[in-house]
């Protein structure tokens, strides 16, 4: 498991690795020496796992952007720690639209702030709103159209494109949510994003933790049957967002920050 310590480790380890290798990189190499930059960028799942990735790291002397940090905010995010050269971004930026191509052109052109050491990243499930037309052929052609800077991204940064989590699916009528958004669907955009970054050799479909929301998503389900049945509330704090057919709970996401800490430093441990 990581704790805080290790967590530090880690940092500290990719920071003395980040500078080593900072000649390959198109950055300046002044800002490189500073600080080292994460970024996590795409709609409120993605904020999730930023704000869990938040919990794992010492809160030394953090200066937050907002502060303090909300738990359901349509907006950017930012925190900054002096003592751990470490600064991590959250961009909100559910669509792939042309903000979202200028941020990830910024990365490689940008001449005062370096390309991020880690890029986690989905953009999928707004496009899948009716709202925001609903265009399967579109989106993928969005995908294809930032799957070039992506490749470019690799050769300095970590890129990480997070699957889109299965979704509690429940019955509702033609205007509910989750006939918009559903499990079947997630899993073709899932599948379909995997193929169109196939040429992409270094950016990483992470699925890591899956199962884990599947599991919780079974979870769910027994907790409202024995919930009418026998009231049996011990399930609520392990399954607390039950309700909430789109967003994964705290149980599966903390477990799913620790895959997601392992695969970023095992190495730098030697784990």
């Amino acid at each position: 498991m990581y704790t805080r310590q290790y967590a530090v480790k880690c940092l500290d380890s990719i920071y003395k690795g980040r500078n080593l290798s900072q000649s390959s990189c198109k950055v300046n190499s002044t800002s490189i020496n500073k600080e080292m930059q994460f970024v996590f960028m795409g709609d409120s799942r993605i904020r999730q796992q930023f704000i869990n990735f938040l919990n794992v790291i010492p809160s030394y002397d953090q200066e937050l952007k907002p502060n303090p940090i909300p738990y359901a905010y349509h907006g950017d995010m930012e925190v900054y720690s002096s003592i751990l050269k470490l600064r991590i971004f959250f961009y909100w930026q559910p669509l792939i639209d042309e903000n979202a191509v200028k941020k990830l052109n910024n990365f490689l052109v940008s001449n005062t702030n370096q390309q991020p050491y880690l890029l986690v990243l989905s953009i999928a499930v707004w496009h899948m709103l009716q709202r925001f037309g609903a265009d399967y052929q579109l989106y993928k052609k969005k995908i294809m159209g930032i799957a070039p800077i992506l490749g470019l991204l690799e050769n300095c940064s970590q890129v990480i494109w997070l699957n889109q989590y299965p979704t509690l699916d429940h019955y509702g009528d033609n205007s509910a949510p989750n006939t918009d958004i559903h499990s079947t669907k997630i899993h073709h955009y899932n599948e379909e994003i995997r193929k169109l970054l196939k040429n992409q050799k270094n950016v990483r479909i992470w699925d890591s933790s899956n199962s884990l929301v599947e599991e919780y998503i079974r979870g769910c389900s027994i907790f409202h049957r024995t919930e009418l049945d026998r009231k049996l509330v011990d399930y609520a704090t392990a399954y607390v967002n039950c309700n909430d057919f789109i967003h994964t709970g705290y149980s599966a996401l903390s477990l799913a920050t620790q895959y997601l800490f392992k695969d970023i430093c095992n190495a730098q441990l030697d784990l």
